[in-house]
Order: structure tokens, then sequence, then C-alpha cells
């Protein structure tokens, strides 16, 4: 029986929502959302952890589900990580650039900063829901992509076996029937 995924991805989500909601700290997802598959690679990781030597091994199935899941739990810790950090503190990241933009010389007609303003408090409850949404859409799925190179850092180690000309990875050593045709070690692959 293989262990508890919940753990795994309980962890790897709530990492994944702190790096997403935390202000400045959520840049780091521009790069093509760095910190979601980053959490994903972490989930497997965790995941990996919880495996004893008896129990079979870790699969790609098991990976992506690990990852999608993790990116569900990370897109609810992310939205309300943020309302609470919003309401605690106000959109810190917002009014920074809008004073940034309001500070440069870029020739604009008069009213134009007010009327941004205006518009961005005047959407933002619809906006929360719509972030939510896409939040939902987007961290599984790219929690799922983490899971799957997680699974390509993480995964079970084969050896190659050679028994009479033919190749064949095997989990364990196969058992010698005969004598005369002993199987031999290649290598190891990843």
């Amino acid at each position: 029986m293989k262990p508890s995924k919940m753990l795994s991805v309980l962890y790897a989500g709530v990492l994944m929502g702190v790096i997403s909601s935390v202000p400045f700290l959520n840049l780091l997802n521009c790069c093509c959302c760095a910190g979601i598959l980053g959490g994903g690679v972490l989930a497997v990781f965790f995941y990996k952890n919880h495996f004893l030597p008896e129990m079979p091994p870790m699969t790609s199935g098991d990976c992506l589900s690990v990852g999608a899941s993790s990116g569900v739990v990370g897109a609810f810790v992310s939205f309300f990580l943020s309302g609470i950090l919003i309401f605690s503190f106000g959109d810190i990241a917002k009014d920074f650039f809008l004073s940034w933009f309001r500070n440069q010389d870029f020739p604009m007609p008069p009213g134009t900063f007010e009327e941004i303003e205006r518009e961005l408090l005047r959407t933002e409850a619809l906006f929360s829901f719509w972030n939510l949404l896409f939040s939902l859409i987007i961290y599984p799925l790219f929690g799922m992509f983490g899971g799957l190179i997680g699974w390509g850092i993480f995964k079970p180690k084969q050896i190659v076996y050679v028994q009479q000309g033919i190749q064949t990875p095997q989990q364990q050593i196969p058992q010698q029937t005969s004598q005369e045709n002993p199987p031999s070690e290649i290598g190891k692959t990843e």
C-alpha cells in the first residue's frame, strides 16, 4: 500500500499559496509560474519521502495527482491569504505601482490616474471572484506540470539487465534460472 498523499499536498499547497499571495514574492510567478511549478515539485519531494522500501514504487500518475491536488490547495490558500493581507494592510502592490506610475513623466491627459484608481476600486470585488476561478484552473494545471518535473527528478532508479540479448528494465533482480546464461548488469538508467 502506498503512503497517504494528504500531508504532501497540504505542505506544498500552503507553500504554493504563500508564494502566490505575498506581495512582491508573487512576482516569482511571472517567470512561467515558477512558484506554482516549484510547489508541484515540492509536493512530489514530500510524497517521495513518505515511501518505505517495502512499498510499491511511486508512479508518474501519483506525481500528477499530487501536483494537481497541491495546485487546488494552493489556489484556495492564495485566495484567502491575499484577502487577509489586503484587508489587513491594503493592496500594497497596487498602491506601490500606482504611486510609481503617477511619479513618472508619462504624457497623460489630466484626470487619467484618478479614473484608473476609480476603475480598480469598482471592479475589485468582481475581480476577486474571477481570480479564484482562474486560479482553480491555472494552479492545478501548473502544479501537475511541476509534478511531472518532480517525477523526472525523483522517480525510482531502475537497473537494466541483459538476459539472452534482450534489455528489460527491472525493479528487482530477476531470479536466475540457469547457470549457462546468467543476467549481467549493464548500468543504471534514470
